[in-house]
């Protein structure tokens, strides 16, 4: 499963191989799934909406 301290240094890899208009799909599992992984949606949204906004 996908970890938190995975999610910054892949995000960094992906926004240089995309183009300006392209996006990002970030997908999670259900809460009710019991997924075994520390990645949750604030987490998704912490590590991406600064970027977005220029300042990290």
């Amino acid at each position: 499963m996908a970890r938190r301290a995975d999610l910054n240094p892949k995000l960094a890899v992906l926004r240089t191989l995309i183009r300006p208009s392209g996006f990002i799909w970030i997908s999670k599992p259900k809460k009710l799934s019991k997924p075994n992984t520390d990645i949750t949606e604030d987490r998704i949204r912490a590590a991406v909406l600064p970027r977005l906004t220029g300042s990290t």
